[in-house]
């Protein structure tokens, strides 16, 4: 991410991008002036902040870690008025988080600097006032 001055000399943040040609682009905040969000949907459940959030392959979970030492799991279902989720419990500060990438059952854990942890999970089922994960 860097700087540069648009033609009517306002500063703007930029960065390079590849197309499918595999050529570089530069990118600014003009190409893309404005986002419209169709839908907001809002998770609660943390203690503490949030150190890292991501969407599983499909779309239909999120993943989201805290420095808490949790990371929960969110599905949501636009046919039901309530989100579902389920938490683990890690013992540390989760750092980072990432789904495997062609599925939504592995989850990469980051608690701190050199250490991993892996994760096959798959949620069997989430209700209202208890949830269910299984560690496979």
């Amino acid at each position: 991410l860097s700087s540069v001055k648009s033609r009517d000399e306002k500063l703007c943040d930029s960065s390079w991008m590849s197309n499918a040609e595999n050529e570089q682009i530069l990118v600014t905040e003009e190409d893309f002036p404005e986002v419209k969000v169709d839908f907001q949907e809002t998770f609660l459940g943390h203690n503490s902040s949030i150190s890292s959030c991501r969407f599983s392959a499909s779309g239909s979970n999120i993943a989201s870690s805290s420095t808490d030492g949790t990371v929960r799991i969110w599905t949501y279902d636009s046919s039901t008025p309530s989100s579902k989720n389920a938490t683990i419990y890690c013992g540390a500060e989760v750092r980072a988080l990432s789904w495997e990438c062609r599925s939504d059952r592995l989850l990469m854990e980051a608690l701190k600097l050199g250490m991993l942890m892996q994760r096959e999970l798959f949620v069997t089922s989430v209700h209202p006032r208890t949830s269910q994960v299984c560690l496979i």
